[in-house]
């Protein structure tokens, strides 16, 4: 699945990208299929969308900032972050608004190892880390935007932003990458 600008929704089927779709125009920014039959897609404007029973149908969203990032680990078991610092936690059949960090900059990207375990990355080098039912702002070795975050486990994972900026997460801690 591939999701862009204007509400388009790709499915690759078949050897070739099909054309699903979409409930709505607003462009989608990123999506989450944790089982072939279940997935999410976000995008600007607070758009949820929700893949079920074979199609996409919108699902309420509780802010209108723009969303960059979902992450799912089941069908009942997803988040979503976005801009002035947005976290949203679907569970229990509904979105919630459920953290913001202090700074409030984006967070542009989220990485949920389990329902209990996860990170995000955005603004000003921000690192977020989800634990026993708390998010926690962690120091980072970064003072730039992070881009995109992805954990292997709970004691391993990288951040990247601009200008090649890569920081690796090993040991309980986060260290910047040399790029040769």
């Amino acid at each position: 699945w591939a999701v862009g600008d204007a509400g388009v929704i790709l499915h690759y089927a078949g050897g070739a990208w099909q054309t699903s779709p979409s409930p709505t125009t607003s462009s989608l920014t990123s999506i989450a299929m944790p089982s072939p039959g279940e997935g999410w897609a976000v995008g600007n404007d607070g758009t949820i969308l929700r893949f079920t029973g074979g199609s996409w149908q919108a699902d309420p969203s509780p802010t209108t900032n723009r969303l960059y990032s979902v992450s799912a680990s089941s069908a009942n078991q997803a988040w979503a972050v976005g801009s002035a610092g947005t976290i949203l936690r679907y569970a229990n059949g509904a979105w919630q608004a459920l953290f913001s960090p202090p700074r409030r900059s984006y967070v542009k990207s989220i990485s949920m190892i389990s329902p209990s375990e996860g990170w995000a990355a955005g603004g000003d080098g921000t690192i977020l880390r989800y634990r026993g039912g708390d998010w926690r702002v962690l120091p980072s070795p970064e003072v730039i935007g992070l881009a995109s975050i992805a954990m292997a486990s709970a004691n391993e994972g990288w951040a990247v932003g601009p200008g090649g900026t890569m920081l690796h997460y090993i040991c309980g801690s986060w260290q910047p990458v040399p790029i040769p």
